[in-house]
């Protein structure tokens, strides 16, 4: 098998599986989520800037170091960004299964119980 054909095998298989992204995995289906990859990301942001915060009000308690206002407010700028973007990926995530009928009213898929339906 030549270069070309190695290359076109390689470009097929690439295009009908799809190129995997490092996405976090649905519990439900065990796919990679777009959805639920930004959620963890910004829960990690979110985490970090808490630690940050933290960090910097132990530093100053104990002396060693003293952050200026001006870090302190970006730090607290950086907390409530994160935040809030935490939050509107925790309800893209959450409400990915909220569907609307026609006539207006929002409905949410019930979760299906295996057990259920195997008897």
């Amino acid at each position: 098998m030549g270069i070309v054909e190695k290359w076109k095998s390689f470009v097929n298989n690439m295009n009908s599986k799809g190129i995997p992204l490092p996405m976090a995995r649905d519990p439900k289906n065990g796919k990679g989520s777009v959805t639920l990859t930004a959620f963890w990301i910004t829960l990690n942001l979110c985490i970090f800037c808490a630690l940050m915060f933290i960090a910097s009000v132990v530093a100053r308690l104990a002396g060693d170091f003293a952050p200026g206002a001006e870090t302190q407010a970006a730090i607290q700028a950086a907390a409530v960004y994160s935040l809030q973007l935490f939050l509107a990926c925790g309800g893209f995530y959450l409400g990915r299964k909220m569907q609307g009928d026609g006539k207006g009213s929002i409905s949410v898929d019930a979760p299906v119980d295996k057990t259920d339906s195997q008897s």
